[in-house]
């Protein structure tokens, strides 16, 4: 298990989900697995983000970062980022900077963080840029759409004819059990803790995983299966403990009782589970619940 000292990632995540299509019969996607390595460090040079490893599998691609995951297919890119980044500063590099195939549709997240100070610019300032980027390359070709949920913000913009959008969901498990988090916070336990929490179902058992553990504490994990990723992040802090999933990966029995047993040996005050429709219809767009 890496590690890499003086770094601890918390608050919640911010997501950016770009899917492209093609110019015309005639040429393919444009395949994001085909741009060079210092592509994507550049690109999240501007949101304050490293590559810290990469997992290649037969379909995706994952960066294991400073803070948190990039995911690419070819045809589409998962970026997650947290603490005080700019993920809106990534955004508007990437629209800009990937122009060969048409945008389809952009998903883009921002968590109502506890720490209000973590998040640098306002979510209406954020959608401002990117309306203003997506005039200039759409003509008009998208609509957009701004969502308030209680949890989050988003904002979404898609083309005018239905496409499909990989599903995605996200779970996160918040105020995490205490006791939990001060063994996670020991660097004598945090290793067998995790491995206690994460692999003692047969879940992962056939994914390629990537993980990452910080110092003095935190840990990040992503994996990759086929078509389909994951992403695990953990902060264990005292105040603002959290557990965050991002995957496409179906809605299965396995995959349930994975998530079974981390509510179980976390014992969270919070769970909240947000998806984000294959459909683009505005009323299947990203809904967001809390559950008991």
């Amino acid at each position: 298990m890496k590690t890499k000292a003086n770094v601890v990632f918390n608050t919640a995540p911010k997501k950016l989900v770009i899917r492209f299509g093609t110019q015309s019969q005639n040429q393919k996607r444009q395949n994001l697995r085909d741009l060079p390595l210092s592509f994507w460090q550049l690109a999240l040079s501007h949101c304050k983000a490293s590559i810290l490893s990469v997992t290649k599998g037969a379909q995706q691609t994952a960066f294991l970062l400073s803070e948190s995951s990039l995911v690419i297919s070819d045809s589409e890119l998962v970026l997650i980022t947290c603490g005080d980044t700019r993920l809106i500063d990534a955004a508007t590099y990437l629209i800009a900077a990937l122009t060969t195939a048409p945008i389809e549709a952009i998903w883009f997240q921002r968590h109502k963080d506890a720490v209000n100070h973590a998040n640098p610019s306002k979510f209406e300032h954020d959608c401002s840029q990117l309306n203003a980027q997506l005039a200039l390359l759409a003509k008009g070709q998208q609509q957009t759409t701004i969502a308030a949920e209680h949890s989050c913000w988003q904002w979404h913009a898609f083309e005018q004819a239905s496409i499909s959008l990989t599903p995605h969901r996200e779970v996160q498990l918040k105020e995490l059990s205490s006791s939990l988090c001060e063994r996670l916070r020991e660097p004598s336990r945090q290793v067998n803790e995790i491995k206690r929490l994460l692999y003692s179902d047969d879940f992962l058992k056939d994914w390629l995983v990537d993980e990452h553990l910080f110092t003095p504490h935190g840990f990040s994990l992503n994996a990759l299966n086929g078509p389909h990723y994951l992403t695990v992040h953990l902060s264990p802090e005292p105040q603002h403990s959290l557990l965050s999933i991002d995957t496409n990966y179906p809605q299965t029995l396995a995959f349930q009782r994975w998530l079974t047993h981390l509510e179980r040996t976390m014992a969270p005050s919070k769970t909240l589970v947000m998806s984000l429709s294959p459909s683009i219809r505005s009323q299947d767009s990203a809904t967001a619940k809390a559950l008991a």
